[in-house]
């Protein structure tokens, strides 16, 4: 049965073997129902420190251990575990920031915390808009805020914006969402935490644009 509900979503000729398969790699990924998390990361403003926690790798054979580059530090764990920090952690910020967090990033942790029986420790889906004086944590996506609720007709990526304020964008080194499931399974997992990281801070520095030129609310 989970299967047919896969197929049903991919459009993609099955007689093109390899794009087909990709689409469903890509569908099952993007599924916190049939996907995983393997890297979770926060970055904390103030402090000018990331934490980004990332799984193992354990379908390679090969140990992983802790490291650390310039501000961020990278720390191997399974699914679960990475879910309790993020859970404990984020409970004492009053602002949240996220890049299409309410779309996709947070309703994918909230079922992934679900299903992995963690208890999410605040709402981060509630309250969607700041003009009606969100009690705290104040979570901003900045998506929402960029494209006005959707009230713009414009596409907005990260990598759009962070070029556009003259960011580094996360892709700088040529890596993109898209490619996080074959840099997976070819065991490239620190490659995909300091993706994860570059994240962050293209997250927090578009944060500091928006704060200061175009935010009426927060």
């Amino acid at each position: 049965m989970t299967q047919k509900e896969v197929l049903k979503t991919v459009k993609t000729d099955p007689k093109d073997t390899e794009v087909y398969e990709a689409e469903i790699e890509k569908t099952m990924a993007l599924s916190p129902l049939l996907g995983s998390i393997i890297t979770l990361g926060v970055y904390d403003v103030e402090k000018n420190i990331a934490k980004v926690y990332f799984d193992p790798g354990e379908h390679t054979g090969k140990t992983i251990e802790e490291f650390k580059e310039g501000n961020s530090t990278f720390t191997p764990m399974e699914e679960r575990a990475m879910l309790e920090r993020f859970w404990a952690g984020v409970r004492n910020y009053s602002h949240i920031v996220t890049f299409n967090g309410r779309g996709f990033d947070i309703p994918y942790i909230m079922v992934r915390s679900g299903v992995r029986e963690v208890q999410p420790s605040i709402d981060l889906m509630g309250q969607r808009y700041l003009s009606t004086r969100q009690s705290p944590p104040h979570h901003i996506d900045l998506l929402d805020q960029l494209r006005f609720y959707n009230a713009a007709f414009y596409r907005c990526s990260l990598h759009l914006a962070a070029r556009a304020f003259g960011i580094a964008s996360p892709k700088a080194d040529e890596i993109s969402g898209e490619q996080i499931t074959k840099l997976f399974y070819a065991g490239k997992h620190e490659d995909i935490a300091r993706y994860n990281a570059r994240d962050l801070i293209s997250t927090a520095k578009l944060y500091e644009y928006w704060h200061h030129y175009i935010n009426f609310v927060v």
